[in-house]
């Protein structure tokens, strides 16, 4: 099993996500924690069926972010998870 980063970012190639990037916010226990873009929306997904989507290709890394982007996309996952409380 591959290690999941946070700053990485995947794009979905297949599924119900296609189209769809993923920006790996932080990784806590058993859930990577994304935020979803275009939509800008904060997804949760079990750190077992990432990997499952990795191995079968159905999301690909894309690239490691910047740190300075990688903060504006925290902010804004942050700013989500503060107005959904």
């Amino acid at each position: 099993m591959k290690v999941i980063n946070k700053r990485e970012l995947y794009a979905c190639s297949q599924g119900d996500f296609v189209g769809k990037t993923f920006v790996v916010i932080n990784v806590d226990g058993q859930t990577v924690n994304c935020l979803q873009i275009p939509e800008m929306t904060n997804i949760k997904i079990s750190t077992e069926s990432f990997d499952s989507g990795r191995n079968s290709d159905i999301i690909e890394l894309v690239e490691v972010l910047p740190k300075d982007v990688f903060e504006v996309t925290a902010a804004q996952y942050h700013k989500n998870e503060d107005s959904n409380n």
